[in-house]
C-alpha cells in the first residue's frame, strides 16, 4: 500500500477522535473527586480534543499583559489546565540559502510544580513533514508503535523516543509561560536536565565529546535572554536538519547550537519515563504519535 502525504488536518482530526473519550473520562473523574474546586481552571472543558485538548472556537485569546499579537483561534488548540492557546503549527525560515518549514502539532501539555500547584509553562511538541513521512512510512512505526511503550518507558518505547528524536527531520518545541518570569530561570531549568543527563552518560562519552557538549552548554548560558519573559512570550527550539538546536524568543533567533548531543538530548527529556517534565505531554505525545503512525 502506498503511504500519502501527511495532512495535518487529517491526523489533529484523527487524534481528535481518539483521545476526546479518555478527555470525557478524566473530566467525570475530577468532576467527582470535589464537586467544588478550589481552582476552577482545574477542570477541563468537554469538546473536541487533541490529546485532552479543546480546539478553540472562541474569539482570539488576548493577554493583558503581553504585547503580542494574540493567536489565530482558528489556528489553535486551548491547553487544558491553563486554558491558553497553542498554535496548531509553526512556520520558520532560517538556514543558508533561506528556508521555510511548517511544522505541525503532535502534542500539548503543560509544566507543572505539583507541590505547589503551580502551572509553568505551557508546551507544544511539533514534527516537520520530513519527520512524518518518515514515521508513516517506517514498518517499525507502523506495525509496533503503541501509546504504551512510550508511556511505560520500556526498552520498544526507548527505541522509538531515540528514534524520533534522532532520526531524520527537524522536530520543534514551543514554550510559552503562564505568568511573568525572567530568562534565567528558564534557562536554569533547561540546564539542570541536560547537565543530569550528561552526568548520567558520563562513562559512554570521551574527553573530547565532553568537552564539547560543555562549550556548547556556555553557548546557550550566554545567549540566553536575561530580561522579564511575559506570558504570551514564547521561545520555540528547534532540532534542525543537520542536527543543531536552534533557539528562538519572540520570533527571532537568539542561538543555534551545533552540537547533535545537546539537541537530542534537549528533546529526549520531554519524552523521557524517568523523571517526566511534563506527564501530560508526554501522553498526549504519545496518543499523536499513534494516530499519526496509523495514519493512511
Amino acid at each position: 500500500m502506498s503511504r500519502l502525504a501527511v495532512n495535518p488536518s487529517t491526523i489533529l482530526g484523527r487524534a481528535i477522535r481518539l483521545s476526546q473519550h479518555s478527555a470525557q473520562r478524566r473530566l467525570s473523574s475530577t468532576i467527582t473527586a470535589s464537586s467544588r474546586p478550589r481552582n476552577k481552571n482545574i477542570l477541563i472543558t468537554l469538546g473536541l480534543t487533541l490529546g485532552g485538548a479543546t480546539i478553540l472556537s472562541q474569539t482570539p485569546y488576548t493577554r493583558t499583559d503581553s504585547l503580542k499579537t494574540p493567536l489565530d483561534a482558528s489556528n489553535s488548540i486551548e491547553e487544558p489546565i491553563t486554558k491558553l492557546p497553542v498554535p496548531k503549527t509553526l512556520t520558520q525560515t532560517y538556514g543558508q540559502p533561506p528556508k521555510r518549514l511548517t511544522l505541525s502539532l503532535i502534542g500539548l501539555g503543560v509544566r507543572q510544580v505539583t507541590f505547589i500547584n503551580f502551572n509553568a509553562y505551557t508546551i507544544g511538541f511539533y514534527l516537520s513533514p520530513t519527520t512524518c513521512s518518515r514515521i508513516q512510512k517506517s514498518f517499525k512505526w507502523r506495525s509496533d508503535f503503541s501509546a504504551k511503550h512510550l508511556l511505560d518507558g520500556d526498552q520498544q518505547g526507548e527505541y522509538f523516543v531515540r528514534d524520533l528524536v534522532r532520526g531524520e527531520g527537524e522536530v520543534a518545541i514551543r514554550i510559552d509561560p503562564t505568568r511573568n518570569t525572567d530568562g534565567p530561570h528558564l534557562r536554569n531549568g533547561f540546564m539542570r536536565f541536560l547537565t543530569a543527563r550528561l552526568a548520567k552518560e558520563d562513562d559512554e562519552l570521551s574527553e573530547v565529546e565532553k568537552t564539547a557538549i560543555l562549550e556548547a552548554f556556555d553557548s546557550l548560558r550566554a545567549k540566553f535572554p536575561a530580561g522579564r519573559v511575559a506570558p504570551g512570550q514564547a521561545f520555540v527550539f528547534t532540532k534542525t536538519q543537520d542536527g543543531g538546536l536552534r533557539v528562538e524568543f519572540e520570533g527571532e533567533e537568539f542561538v543555534t547550537v551545533n552540537n547533535r548531543w545537546v539537541a537530542e538530548r534537549f528533546f529526549e527529556g520531554y519524552l523521557t519515563a524517568e523523571k517526566p517534565i511534563s506527564e501530560k505531554l508526554r501522553r498526549s505525545i504519545a496518543e499523536g504519535l499513534e494516530t499519526l503512525a496509523r495514519a493512511t
